[in-house]
This record gives C-alpha cells, structure tokens and sequence, in this order.
C-alpha cells in the first residue's frame, strides 16, 4: 500500500561524523573505528529542527556540431550541486557541535572546520512509517542520505514574541536513498574515481527529543544583547528587540584531472561577519557621525541566551560572542503617522579569524 502523505512526525534529521568517507561507528576502545554495524553508532540525531530542504541539481553541457541544429549529446561536465538547508530551534548548541562548529568558546567556531578534522560528513533524513513519530521509533525507516556535505553558512536571531532560532546550510557531493535505516550501506563516494566507497554500512541511532533534563526552547525574554557605537542614542534608553548573526564560508571546489567530483570544498577568505540588532529608541544624547572618522574602534558584541528560570534566567543555554566588529550603519527607517514607536538598526560587520585569534572572530559557547 503506497503512503498517501509524508507529514512532519515521521521525519527526523541526522548527523554523521567527520570525515564522511570514514567509518560510523567507534570500537570504544582505543579509537579503533571499524565498517561493521557495531560499537558505539558516531551518527547524531538533531533536535528541534523546524524544516529540512534537500535536493540536487545537474547542471548539463551540450556537444554540438557544424551541420546539425541539434545537439549530439549533454554531458555532465561539473558535478552535481546537492544543497542542504536546516532551520531549527536554538535550546543550546548540541546541534552546532554535530555539525562541526567549535562550540566550547575559547577558540574561534571554525576551527575545526579550517584544520578538516570537521570539515565534511554525511547527512540523512529518515522517515519513519506513516502514522509513526520518528521519535522514539525502533524498526526500518526509509532514509535520504546527503553524501559528502561541507558546512556552507550559519545564522542565528530572535525577535520579540518568538523563539531563539538558528539555521545552516550544507553542499554534499551525492544524494541516494535507502528502504531502510539498520545495517544499510552508506552511498559515500570516493570524490577522485566518482564510486561508492566499499565495506561502511550505518544504522540510524534512535531520535530522542534532547537530553534529559534539557528545555525546549530559549524565549525572548531570557536573552540579553550589547549595542556599540550607536552615535546620538542613549545605551540605557534602547529597548532590543531582536538580532541576527551570521556568516557564510563562500566553499570553493577544488578540482583536479582525473577526479569526477571535487576532491575538497574549503572556505574562501575573507569571511564576513554580519549583524543587525534592531531596538526602539527613546531619548536622544549629543552625538555625531564625525567622530567615527577620528575615532573608529572595534566592539566585542555579546548575545546571551538563557535557560528559562524563575524570578531571573536560568544557567547560559548558548553565547555569541562577536569580536572585532565595527559599526557600518545606523538605520532610522520610516517614522510615520501610526506608529507608537520609533525604531533603528544597527548594523555590524565583522570576519572571521583563525582558530586562536581572540582580536577579530566570532566565539560560540553553551550547553553542548
């Protein structure tokens, strides 16, 4: 009998470890990783996802010839671009550490994605039975696998009224599926011949809805958020009333004769670092563009997250930390009849650094 819909309980989104050619599962002793379905499963489920998009694109090249109008073939010169994008939750930062961000706050986040200890792994959505949640199920689910993805770009922000969220997108190298999620062989390819690489098989780990214990959910009222540099704008006078963070690592193929696919995807310097922070404003202070032109200094912008506690929050949930950013404007907006409040944007820019440097980077903590 053919599944009349897929609704969004079947679905679940895992994370494989790093490299993706590598074996998915650990011995448990002395690191020793091994193809077959047993030791401790390296694939991660993620929480809180809101949506997944995944797909593929083949781009085609037409052989033509004098004499014939039509084409004689369409030969598949560049490999196939198989994107994927995650949007999901923010209760801590569990899910940017399965996915290679450094999340423990003392070196710069793409530090492990710069050294390739993290730089690339494979992706899968399964989906459960229908009528089943995937949470919490034990039998086969049919399984898309997104071979060979690197990290591409990241976001956070939060606005009042919503929930702290986060999104990221991934490009892989190959995209297959699977009737079932146990003992299933993994379609990762070998990015020099192009074929499958033999002997790795995966099992999906069961998809839990987080860690014990762990909230559901960081509201807006437990987030906190330093503005610098706003000229002519009391600090203690702004209301924020949301953020969004974010970066994107421009991947470039790095090809070679004889490889079908591209042999590494890395990051392409410089990598900005933008932010806009958005408030109501109230009461105005002396101030002057001019003084950025004889003073024009950095910021270090913190944005704090916390659990939800009573009458104060809770223990940290997850922290940005921006250094090195400068301001690049001071948006008003349209003030006009109606409105009871009068708003401004700020908005930073900034880059990414090396992994230890602590001027000019971006820094993620939280519970992991």
């Amino acid at each position: 009998m053919s599944r009349q819909t897929v609704r969004f309980s079947v679905l679940g989104v895992f994370a494989g470890p790093a490299p993706s050619t590598g074996f998915q599962f650990n011995t448990g002793f002395n690191d020793i990783y091994t193809g077959a379905n047993s030791g401790t499963n390296l694939i991660q489920g993620l929480q809180r996802v809101q949506t997944v998009t995944d797909g593929f694109t083949v781009e085609r090249t037409n052989v033509n010839q004098l004499g014939q109008l039509a084409y004689i073939s369409q030969e598949i010169v560049n490999q196939p671009r198989v994107p994927v994008s995650l949007n999901w939750i923010t209760a801590d930062v569990s899910n940017e550490r399965k996915l290679g961000l450094y999340v423990s706050g003392d070196k710069g986040a793409l530090k492990d994605i710069l050294s390739q200890t993290q730089a690339d792994r494979n992706m899968f959505i399964a989906v459960a039975p229908e009528g089943v949640d995937e949470v919490g199920y034990t039998g086969q689910s049919q399984v898309f696998q997104l071979n060979n993805c690197y990290f591409g770009s990241y976001s956070a922000e939060a606005s009042v009224g919503g929930f702290a969220t986060a999104s990221a997108t991934m490009q892989g190298l190959n995209y297959s599926t699977s009737t079932g999620s146990i003992n299933q062989s993994l379609n990762v390819v070998n990015p020099t011949l192009g074929t499958i690489v033999p002997g790795v098989n995966y099992t999906l780990p069961l998809l839990t809805t987080g860690t014990v214990g762990s909230v559901s959910a960081i509201r807006y009222g437990d987030i906190t958020c330093t503005v610098s540099g706003q000229q002519g704008l009391s600090a203690t006078d702004l209301k924020i009333q949301s953020y969004r963070l974010g970066f994107d690592t421009n991947l470039q193929d790095l090809l070679q004769l004889g490889s079908r696919f591209a042999y590494a995807k890395i990051p392409q310097f410089p990598i900005n670092l933008n932010c806009s922070i958005t408030a109501n404003y109230g009461d105005l202070v002396t101030g002057s563009l001019s003084n950025l032109l004889c003073l024009d200094s950095p910021f270090n912008l913190i944005i704090s997250l916390y659990q939800p506690g009573c009458g104060a929050s809770g223990p940290l949930a997850a922290q940005y930390t921006l250094n090195g950013v400068k301001l690049q404007g001071q948006d008003f907006g349209a003030q006009d009849v109606g409105s009871n409040t009068a708003t401004v944007t700020f908005n930073y820019n900034g880059q990414i650094g090396g992994p230890n440097d602590a001027r000019v980077n971006l820094f993620i903590t939280g519970q992991n």
